[in-house]
This record gives structure tokens, sequence and C-alpha cells, in this order.
């Protein structure tokens, strides 16, 4: 059991993660933001997020499978040797792109954020205001600040949580190789 100890943490991580989207469903946030971001942006850094995570409970299930990664020479002969290293390196890559994605939530996060002020300041042309334009151009502010504001905080968000991940994940491969 003590092998699988990883995986059980990914796995309590992201039913929390999980749970957490549940309430966000129920209390509707997800068509909150399907009608304020206007870039749909949002919707692309969770697809990223939750693919991500998947791979990183991949990672953890190998992690916890793999036979011992050798150090010590006498224990294993060369080709047990080579294939616990190769292994150790195919998941060191795996690791590294988690880290990778993290980094796009948080890039496309804030070019959402962007997107959103340039299309307040194209589409909110404030300089020929008429009194029965504001009902526009509040609806005009309001979808780019959202869009702004929305992408910014589900990028900033998706980053985090898939780096507490990545970061467990490289914490235990480096205690596995050093056994």
């Amino acid at each position: 059991m003590r092998e699988k100890t990883l995986f059980l943490r990914w796995l309590l991580f992201t039913t929390l993660v999980l749970l957490g989207v549940v309430i966000l469903h129920r209390m509707g946030i997800f068509a909150y933001i399907a009608n304020a971001d206007v870039t749909k942006l949002s919707f692309l850094i969770m697809l990223i997020f939750f693919a991500t995570t998947l791979v990183c409970g991949h990672v953890a299930w190998r992690m916890g499978n793999s036979r011992p990664f050798p150090s010590d020479k006498k224990e294993y002969e060369g080709a047990k040797i080579a294939a616990a290293k190769e292994e150790t390196d195919e998941l060191a890559l795996k690791i590294d792109g988690i880290w990778f994605n993290a980094d796009i939530c948080e890039y496309i996060g804030l070019g959402g954020t962007i997107l959103g002020f340039l299309f307040l300041f194209v589409k909110g042309n404030i300089l020929d205001l008429k009194l029965e334009d504001l009902k526009q151009l509040s609806q005009v502010i309001w979808s780019g600040s959202g869009t702004a504001l929305l992408t910014t905080i589900v990028g900033l968000t998706s980053m985090v949580l898939l780096k507490i991940q990545a970061h467990a994940l490289e914490i235990a491969l480096r205690r596995k190789s050093r056994k």
C-alpha cells in the first residue's frame, strides 16, 4: 500500500478539486463565465487543466507501479538499470510537461486579460457618447472587463493547482530515485 500513497494523495486532491467544481457549478459560476467571457479562453484553460490533471494521475499511478529505481549497481544488472533509468527519464519528461502546461494556463489567462481590455477599448468608443448609449456602453464595459478578470482568475487558479501537483510528483520522483 505504501507505493500507492502518491496516487492516493493525487486522488484525494482531484476529488477535492472536483467537489469544488460541483459546488461552483451549483452556484451557476460556469454559466456566468460562459456569458461574461466573450473569448471563451476560460474554458480552454479549464480543458488544459483537467487534461493535465489526468496526466498527473497517470504519472502518480506509474510511479506507484514502477520497479525501484536503482542507485546501487550491485543490486541490479545492466539491463535492469537501463530500464529503470529509462523509466525515470520518461516520468521526468512528463513532469516537465506538467510544469509547461501550468505556465501555459497562466499565459492564456494573461492573454485573455489583454484581449478583454482590448475588446473594452475597441468596442466601447467613449468619445461619441450619448445618453441613450450608456446602457450599451455598460454592456461593452462589462463584457470586456468580465473577460479580462475571469480569464485571469481561471488561468492563475489552474496554474497554481497544476504546480501543486507537479511539485508533489517531482519530489516523489526524486525520493524514489534516491532509494
